[in-house]
C-alpha cells in the first residue's frame, strides 16, 4: 500500500536534507547550533564518545571529531538524513579504515 503523504514528506525531507548539507559545507550553522557546540567543545571533548540522537547530517559529530573525540554515534529515523550523513562521513573521512551504520 502507498501512502501519498509519506512520499511528500519524504521528498520535503529530501530537500531539506540538501540544503542543510549545503550550508554546513560552507561553514554556515545556524546561531543555535554553533552555540551548542562551542559549549559542549569548552568542557573538553578529547577522547570522548559522543551518542547523538536525532543526529541529522551529523554536524555536532564532525566537530566534535575534529576537536578530538575518539568516536561518535548517530541514531537518526530519517532515511534522508542517515543517507547524507553517511555519505557526507565518508567524504570527510576518505581515509578512515571503518564506516557504516547499524
Amino acid at each position: 500500500m502507498e501512502c501519498n503523504q509519506c512520499e511528500g514528506i519524504e521528498l520535503e525531507t529530501k530537500q531539506w536534507v540538501a540544503y542543510s548539507l549545503k550550508k554546513f559545507r560552507k561553514n554556515r550553522l545556524n546561531k543555535a547550533t554553533r552555540s551548542f557546540i562551542n559549549a559542549l567543545l569548552t568542557l573538553g571533548v578529547e577522547g570522548r564518545t559522543l551518542l547523538d540522537i536525532g543526529g541529522g547530517i551529523g554536524v555536532i559529530q564532525y566537530e566534535f571529531l575534529a576537536a578530538g573525540a575518539s568516536r561518535a554515534v548517530s541514531v537518526e529515523a530519517s532515511s534522508a538524513y542517515l543517507m547524507a550523513a553517511t555519505e557526507e562521513a565518508a567524504r570527510q573521512c576518505s581515509s578512515c579504515r571503518t564506516f557504516g551504520r547499524l
